[in-house]
């Protein structure tokens, strides 16, 4: 099924024309960078902010600015990589650094989910040990996740 999936999604005519178009294929390419560092950019603000790091603007005043901004970026780079991804699934689902970052990327958004989850219900004003330990897994994850995209292109 997964296999009749790819094969599909390889044959999409926006997927011929992406492979066939270099100047198609390099505006999906920087659309999804855009996505990505807007997503990183956004969760990493929030990150150093939480760690103490970045201090302008209280950390919970933070979060309702850099959610959206965070989810728009996120938006995008599903959508871009899917498109990526459509143009070789076989290849990329036998190359380390992609099944890695698509890890990290999972990581990353479970560890947002719980961090969401957990300011709800938190009734303190300041990030407790666990919150700040979460920013620096996220901080780790997302940097992570970035080296691993450049390595797609470079480790087979």
């Amino acid at each position: 099924m997964l296999t009749g999936l790819l094969s599909y999604l390889e044959g999409t005519q926006i997927v011929a024309a992406l492979r066939t178009s270099p100047p198609t294929y390099a505006v999906v390419s920087a659309l999804h960078i855009v996505g990505l560092g807007t997503l990183i950019g956004s969760i990493m603000t929030l990150d150093l902010r939480v760690l103490g790091i970045w201090k302008q603007r209280a950390w919970r005043e933070a979060v309702p600015v850099v959610s959206p901004i965070a989810a728009a970026g996120l938006t995008v780079a599903i959508a871009t990589g899917v498109l990526l991804f459509a143009i070789r699934p076989f290849h990329y689902l036998n190359n380390t650094p992609f099944l890695a970052k698509l890890t990290l990327v999972v990581v990353g958004l479970l560890n947002a989910a719980v961090f969401h989850y957990r300011l709800r219900r938190a009734a303190g004003t300041g990030p407790d040990g666990f919150s700040r330990g979460g920013a620096a897994i996220s901080f780790a994850t997302w940097t992570a996740a970035i080296f691993a995209g450049r390595f797609i292109a470079f480790i087979e």
